[in-house]
């Protein structure tokens, strides 16, 4: 019979004591302690929130800027591409006969929402803000049986818009020596106009409802958070056609009258 020779380091390894379990000796925490934590952790949160939601605002207004910017920098190279002259949003190119009867800013024939994506390489995003997502709408962005699309921004270089904008202008500006003749808002590269806007957000006061708010949209892009009681914008964005953009306070604004609703721009000419 054979026997297995056990050498030391076996022997050894046998000997070796089994672990013994170490109990905690710790305690649980009260619950005063408990609500403590709870405390300081709600308190920390609290503070933390608005800085959290302010950078978000300004998050989402430097692309709302860089969209609108986008649609502008579109609008000069369509115009550098046909003799100086500007998109005619509510005109329908391929067919005149089949335009869009309602002049508004804010209001586009389904021609160029196609031109724009097709050509291009927009995408729907450009059209609406992050900051009124309550515009992007299905039924807007195809609206009409697909004739149109409502914009969540507006625009003042169509031809077919400018003789509607005289009626709703103040006696003053329009007075202004020979600039009465001048055209209000840029439709060719050329033009001498009374405001050189091309693009801004949206900012339609609707006076038969509840300003700026009604059940299911708002009607600016930059509603202020801390207008609750009188609800007004914040500001807006501007795109010139000069091919700068800047950012507008609500106090610089002004206003175009018209009987239902007013639209909103900067305050000042442009030239």
């Amino acid at each position: 019979m054979l026997h297995r020779k056990v050498t030391p380091q076996v022997a050894s390894a046998r000997r070796l004591p089994k672990p013994r379990r170490i109990r905690c000796a710790g305690r649980a925490f009260s619950l005063i302690e408990v609500m403590v934590v709870v405390a300081v952790i709600a308190m920390l949160i609290a503070i933390t929130m608005p800085s959290l939601k302010e950078a978000q605002r300004n998050s989402q207004k430097l692309i709302c800027m860089t969209d609108l910017r986008t649609l502008g920098q579109v609008t000069k190279i369509y115009a550098n591409e046909n003799n100086g002259a500007y998109m005619d949003l509510q005109m329908d190119w391929s067919d005149t006969s089949n335009s869009i009867s309602q002049r508004n800013p804010y209001r586009a024939h389904a021609y160029w929402r196609d031109l724009f994506l097709e050509k291009y390489h927009l995408q729907r995003k450009h059209f609406y803000s992050l900051m009124n997502p309550s515009w992007n709408r299905d039924d807007y962005w195809e609206n009409g049986s697909d004739k149109e699309m409502v914009m969540g921004r507006m625009y003042f270089g169509s031809t077919t818009f400018q003789s509607t904008l005289y009626s709703g202008l103040h006696a003053a500006e329009l007075n202004a020596g020979e600039q009465k003749f001048a055209p209000v808002f840029p439709t060719s590269t050329t033009d001498f106009a009374m405001f050189n806007i091309l693009w801004t957000d949206l900012n339609k006061l609707t006076t038969t409802t509840s300003p700026w708010t009604s059940s299911s949209l708002v009607t600016t892009n930059h509603l202020d958070p801390k207008s609750r009681n009188n609800p007004h914008p914040e500001g807006s964005h501007q795109v010139y056609d000069d091919g700068s953009a800047d950012w507008v306070e609500w106090q610089d604004m002004r206003n175009y009258a018209k009987t239902s609703y007013e639209l909103y721009w900067a305050a000042g000419r442009g030239h």
